[in-house]
């Protein structure tokens, strides 16, 4: 028995929320390892490599 539309739209939007919340925490892991080479003064050039 196929699923039912909402049931496959519902999935998605479970999916997709999953996934940004994953994006939102490898942003802030990113930030703080960014914030960590600035305090330790880091060269720029390597603290602009990171950011990108």
């Amino acid at each position: 028995m196929p699923l039912s539309p909402l049931k496959i739209k519902t999935n998605v939007v479970k999916r997709i929320s999953k996934e940004h919340a994953g994006y939102l925490k490898e942003a802030e892991t990113q930030q703080k390892r960014i914030d960590k080479l600035i305090a330790e003064g880091a060269d720029e050039a390597d603290v602009r490599k990171q950011a990108s």
